[in-house]
């Protein structure tokens, strides 16, 4: 019986961990560049063709570097070409090649990062700046949400293994 639970609660783990699948973009894999930049498909300050599907959390601190979180909230991944976050007089700019692994995983949401190294910081360099928004270049996804069955399908596929190891040992047994 220990077993039994055990592959129950290994499923049941397995699909909770594989519905909040987040992509981190560090600024150290992107360029820091000067001026203001806007984003079409998704910005956090003036919308975007994708303004109502995507929520947005922000976090961090001067001395870890400042985050934005854009979550898909369930809608179908984009395919993203740029993303940006900005801070300041500058922007941190992820290109297709950052985004490379973003576009052809399975995420439910991208973290933009400003953290070391090359962050953006104030003048003097001693403290990361805040952020003023972000943004998403590419178009809306059209193939499978995030994660669609939010790990039914391994649930189900745990507790067939364990009726068949029951099955085994019942017929073992006559």
């Amino acid at each position: 019986m220990k077993k039994t639970v055990s592959i129950i609660g290994l499923s049941v783990g397995l699909a909770w961990a594989a519905s909040a699948a987040q992509f981190t973009l560090a600024s150290s894999s992107g360029s820091v560049i000067s001026g203001n930049d806007v984003a079409s498909l998704y910005d956090t300050e003036n919308g975007g063709t994708a303004a109502g599907l995507y929520s947005t959390t922000f976090g961090g601190s001067a001395s870890t570097g400042y985050w934005v979180d854009i979550s898909f909230d369930g809608h179908p991944q984009p395919v993203l070409t740029d993303a940006i976050l900005k801070a300041g007089p500058y922007y941190i700019e992820w290109g297709s090649a950052a985004l490379a692994a973003f576009n052809s995983g399975t995420w439910t949401s991208i973290i933009l990062w400003n953290n070391s190294p090359g962050g953006i910081k104030n003048k003097p360099g001693n403290a990361f700046l805040g952020t003023s928004h972000a943004g998403l270049d590419g178009t809306v996804g059209t193939g499978v949400v995030g994660v669609p069955d939010s790990g039914i399908t391994l649930a189900l596929l745990g507790m067939s293994l364990v009726g068949i190891h029951g099955l085994r040992r019942k017929l073992a047994a006559a």
